[in-house]
């Protein structure tokens, strides 16, 4: 049987240390190392390893953090939760108004995006041509009674006839 005992990764537990408040190192870290050996005598070493970085992962959240130096110590967590907290009651207390409002922001912005979307694609239309500046759309006007309609269809024969009639058309 193998008596060495294999070490924990290097880089998590460097990790750990560098972003674990000074406070709790020692005690968490015993707890980590002590769940490696455990798990090194019960299961296969890389699997232990595996199980060790993925420890020092989930430990990593806003509680454990270092403190930032140079800074005050505000807890903007707690008071991001608390509103969290206190949104979430809201919506469930009142779920219909909650239900009406929701559907009523997502609508607004929908449709906000949607008349975005068609702005620029009717500002931008025929843009990716090089000569987009001298295009133009020949449109037929017709006249019913009191009524003008323009139609962006035109009869065939009048592409030639542009042609010949006005030179510098290409």
């Amino acid at each position: 049987m193998n008596n060495h005992n294999p070490i924990p990764p290097k880089i998590a537990l460097q990790l750990f240390r560098w972003f674990c408040h000074p406070e709790y190192v020692e005690d968490i870290e015993g707890d980590l190392l002590e769940r490696f050996d455990r798990r090194t005598k019960n299961n296969n070493p890389f699997y232990a390893k595996w199980k060790f970085i993925m420890d020092v992962i989930v430990l990593f959240r806003p509680g454990l953090l270092r403190p930032f130096e140079g800074t005050q110590k505000l807890n903007h967590y707690g008071m991001i939760k608390h509103y969290s907290k206190v949104g979430w009651r809201n919506i469930l207390r009142n779920k219909t108004d909650s239900i009406i409002n929701i559907i009523g922001l997502s609508t607004g912005m929908a449709i906000c995006l949607v008349t975005l979307v068609f702005v620029r694609y009717e500002s931008t239309f025929d843009h990716h041509h090089e000569l987009s500046d001298r295009t133009y759309r020949v449109v037929q006007h017709t006249k019913r009674s009191d009524q003008g309609f323009f139609w962006n269809t035109t009869a065939y024969p009048l592409a030639k006839a542009l042609r010949n009639d006005l030179p510098g058309l290409s």
